[in-house]
């Protein structure tokens, strides 16, 4: 049997992965690799019986990071997305996917190119400290300096990568490496890759699951105003946890990556919760007595100002009827939550975590709810339906609806805003989306939304009837602009038979427009509804709220969104007034012959609930009328 080069490894590695794209750009260093992708060169996918992997050229490196993310969040992370890019800005350019997939937890493989090793150091054409560079935004690096060592390197960075948490890692390789000829044939590697060497969270609870299970339900018993606070962790898990609800009556919000694992339509369904999330999930947390996090972390953007949240939740624990449970299969999560959590306590002059009855179990969601599923169904002594508290839910949910304009049409608004050129907003064209595929019939199971990064995201989130899971691809915990299309694009490889709605702003659009080009050259059916207020809307409203009206670099001077999806051979339309929302929307999403492009001409708004900087969950503005009223904690303003 033929030895294999070192690019051979690498490819032939992936493909034992059952990775069947990967997505990059081509460069020198990295020529070796790419040409194991070539069909003629394949000769071992004849031996695998498979089709081999498909190389999907992005318009460049960060915008297939992008899509190697979409791919792999839109099949909730079963398997890592991968990027080859060449050497120098090759590396560079991908640093934005990485630390973006770094915050949000998902899994990928980095493959760059590096000059030959006896270049390394010199300045050499397109040679940059690769790994030096990826360091703080990947799991785990390596610089490849031996060919027979990419069998272990492969399965290492397959391993951690797809460990809890979840994230991304990176392989530098030398030119030489990937061509030389290594000492392995394709059964030799089968063989090294199939070893079962690396394990990772190997860290158990300090007590017996079951003994914490008893206590969790000991505390739903005893307290009165539970809630269930849900993100990505779930997703695999969403039947268990719609089972524990309906055992429970317990009402429950999650993070924008869980939406959709609690049916929206359900009446214990508070939908999002945060920044811009439901006004009832915010009161509702912060009167609550009793907080069940699971698979989510209690970043800012959900719990707003840390030492004023849940103050609830803090006095039950302090009185042992209430408290707060934390369960995350990442014990790095566990520490972290842990580590916010004593900042809390040291704020009330207590002393440990036990003084508010803060409870870790490092487990996967579905290991955890399985069991208190199993366990709750033996209590026969136990029952609680929370009818007063469910009834207060029900008041939250009514007073607290999402609109579908926050700012008048006129010219005296609060903000002095002229908003009488366009009558209709981003609310109402996300709104009409959702009754479209009603009104259509179409299965929501299979329609994928991707987004970008501003008000048209939250927009999405808000108005969007999220029933099932991973369904809504966005930019979490670093806020990425840009990732809608490169999202769709991934999400839509992965998922062939699933309609692929891009839900875009004019900004976000803009910065990674030129993947048109991969969309046009693969014709990858995706639908892109791009949000055209002309500005970039949510800076431009904190520059109105919390800067004294100083606006910079806000206003966007733009193509003609229909002529550049035409140039590149892309059907397009425009909807500039309510007239035409309909007709156009359901043009689009009935649209089978190829991608499609919308411009959607909205006025500007602002996007509400809006927890200020420095706020609680329960400060929220609420309306325009509000603003008036409102101080801001300057220490607490970003920059």
């Amino acid at each position: 049997m033929n030895r294999l080069t070192g690019a051979q490894l690498i490819y032939n590695s992936l493909k034992y992965y059952n990775i069947r794209h990967a997505f990059g750009y081509s460069g020198g260093a990295v020529l070796p690799l790419l040409n194991t992708f070539y069909k003629e060169n394949n000769e071992f996918d004849k031996i695998d019986h498979g089709d081999g992997i498909k190389f999907i050229k992005s318009s460049n490196e960060q915008c297939a990071g992008h899509s190697a993310e979409g791919y792999t969040k839109s099949i909730n992370n079963v398997i890592p997305g991968v990027i080859i890019s060449t050497s120098g800005p090759g590396v560079t350019n991908i640093l934005t996917p990485l630390q973006n997939a770094f915050n949000d937890g998902t899994p990928l493989i980095a493959i760059t190119g590096q000059v030959p090793t006896n270049a390394i150091g010199t300045d050499a054409f397109q040679e940059c400290p690769a790994t030096d560079i990826t360091k703080s935004s990947t799991k785990w690096n390596y610089l490849l300096n031996q060919v027979d060592n990419i069998p272990e390197v492969m399965k290492y960075a397959y391993d951690i990568s797809m460990s809890p948490r979840m994230g991304p890692v990176h392989i530098d390789a030398p030119k030489d490496i990937l061509s030389e000829m290594s000492n392995i044939n394709i059964y030799d590697l089968h063989d090294k890759l199939r070893e079962k060497k690396y394990y990772f969270n190997k860290e158990k609870d300090s007590y017996k699951i079951e003994t914490k299970i008893n206590n969790i339900i000991k505390l739903l018993n005893i307290s009165k105003k539970p809630i269930l606070k849900i993100g990505q962790g779930c997703n695999h898990s969403y039947k268990l946890l719609r089972k524990f609800i309906e055992l429970t009556n317990i009402p429950v919000t999650t993070t924008i990556h869980g939406l959709g694992i609690v049916d929206e339509t359900h009446p214990l369904s508070l939908q999002m919760m945060g920044m811009h999330g439901s006004a009832a999930a915010n009161y509702a947390l912060q009167e609550a007595d009793l907080i069940i996090a699971i698979g989510t972390r209690f970043d800012d953007r959900t719990v707003g100002n840390y030492i004023k949240y849940a103050p609830e939740a803090v006095k039950s624990g302090i009185s042992g009827k209430g408290g707060f449970i934390h369960v995350d299969k990442s014990i790095v999560q566990i520490d972290k939550v842990k580590k916010l959590f004593k900042s809390k306590i040291n704020h009330h002059n207590l002393k440990t975590l036990d003084d508010i009855n803060l409870q870790s179990l490092c487990m996967d969601s579905e290991i955890f709810l399985d069991k208190l599923v199993d366990s709750y169904d033996k209590r026969v002594d136990y029952y609680n339906d929370y009818k007063e508290w469910n009834k207060r839910i029900r008041i939250l949910k009514e007073d607290n609806k999402f609109t579908l304009s926050n700012y008048k049409n006129n010219k005296n608004n609060k903000l002095g805003e002229n908003l009488e050129i366009y009558n209709i907003t981003t609310q109402m064209v996300i709104d009409n989306i959702n009754k479209s595929i009603d009104k259509l019939q179409l299965d929501r199971s299979k329609i994928i939304y991707t987004t970008g990064v501003g008000n048209h995201q939250m927009f999405a989130a808000q108005h969007i009837t999220w029933t099932h899971p991973v369904k809504m691809m966005t930019s979490g915990s670093l806020g990425t602009m840009g990732v809608g299309v490169p999202y769709a694009i991934g999400a839509q490889l992965s998922n062939p038979c699933n309609k692929v709605i891009c839900i875009d702003g004019d900004g976000s659009f803009c910065m990674t427009s030129g993947d048109l080009q991969t969309v046009a050259d693969l014709n990858i059916p995706i639908k892109i509804c791009i949000m055209n207020d002309e500005r970039q809307q949510m800076v431009h409203t904190w520059q109105k709220l919390f800067f004294n009206g100083r606006f910079i670099a806000t206003d966007n001077k733009n193509p003609n969104f229909v002529k550049l999806a035409q140039s590149y051979g892309i059907k397009a339309l425009k909807c500039e007034d309510i007239y035409s929302l309909s007709r156009v929307t359901k043009e689009m999403l009935e649209f089978s012959e190829g991608p499609i492009l919308v411009e959607y001409k909205v006025r500007p708004d602002i996007c509400l609930p809006l927890v200020s900087p420095g706020k609680s969950l329960s400060e929220m503005i609420l309306n325009v009328e509000d603003i008036d009223n409102m101080s801001v904690d300057k220490k607490n303003v970003p920059s």
